[in-house]
């Protein structure tokens, strides 16, 4: 098995892990979706979510990952 190279192989890596993802805008925190509807861990959905409807090129959207369902996120901040 090959590490994955793109955006839309990690987001599939990670949706076939069980983790519900959802797409960010490129290089920010912004997610372009309504993630709550659309966070999915289908791999399937999940790369078409990252796949270019034109191109059918892997699109570079950061990934963002959906908590709840036991996952929770500690975000610790170091200043000063």
């Amino acid at each position: 098995m090959t590490a994955p190279n793109s955006m839309r192989d990690h987001a599939v890596a990670l949706a076939t892990k069980g983790f519900r993802v959802f797409k960010v805008a490129i290089n920010s925190k912004r997610p372009v979706v309504k993630w709550l509807e659309a966070a999915s861990n289908d791999p399937g959905v999940v790369h078409k979510m990252w796949t270019s409807p034109v191109s059918n090129e892997s699109l570079d959207n950061n990934i963002g990952i959906a908590t709840g369902n036991g996952l929770v996120v500690l975000d610790v901040d170091v200043k000063n």
